[in-house]
């Protein structure tokens, strides 16, 4: 992406703090999903239901638990990545 960049605050429950905090590029990944939304590109992030915000506070506690690298919290991403889940 060209031109000049500004700076917006954003507010992260725990879970997606820590899910940004591991991101190797969390302000691109936001500028990407930002232009895909207002483009209407049928590329736009997954929404954010009941099913996937529990899953996002288990991955959180196993991974206060365990650590990241474990075959759990790998499993629990997979399923985060699903865009069929509801």
């Amino acid at each position: 992406m060209t031109g000049t960049k500004r700076h917006k605050m954003v507010s992260l429950c725990d879970a997606s703090y820590e899910a940004a905090g591991r991101m190797n590029n969390f302000s691109g990944w936001v500028r990407t999903k930002v232009l895909q939304e207002s483009t209407g590109s049928k590329e736009t992030a997954v929404s954010v239901t009941p099913s996937r915000a529990l899953l996002a506070v288990v991955l959180a506690r196993q991974q206060t638990e365990l650590g990241f690298d474990n075959e759990i919290c790998a499993a629990l991403v997979k399923l985060l990545q699903n865009k069929d889940l509801v």
